[in-house]
């Protein structure tokens, strides 16, 4: 994946705090680098932007929560960092197309 030591300990940073809040500055920090020459070379490296990463590894894990918890959509929200769960349905919607509603009934009505 990423052949930069720095941006291999961002991943693994962006990993463990998936469950708080993260910004590319603070990312940035833990690289040991200015916020815009990690955004280069984290595009360069991984193919997105630090932000659009941290957005679909979120969305990844919602859709396995979504899919395998019967817990609240507010409360997988809360687990991913997020302290406003409508621009959780949000954001959800508009990366994966359905609101986690529609996706939690779609993924059951296939079972």
């Amino acid at each position: 994946m990423a052949d930069d030591h720095r941006i291999k300990h961002a991943l693994k940073y962006i990993n463990n705090r998936m469950n708080h809040p993260l910004t590319v500055d603070e990312t940035a920090r833990v690289a040991c680098m200015s916020t815009n020459h990690f955004i280069r070379l984290f595009k360069k490296e991984i193919g997105m932007t630090p932000a659009q990463f941290i957005i679909y590894k979120k969305m990844m894990r919602a859709k396995m929560a979504l899919a395998t918890e019967s817990v609240p959509v507010s409360e997988i929200a809360y687990s991913l960092g997020y302290d406003d769960a409508s621009y959780f349905t949000r954001l959800f919607k508009r990366h994966i197309g359905k609101s986690p509603q529609q996706f939690r009934q779609s993924f059951n009505d296939r079972q």
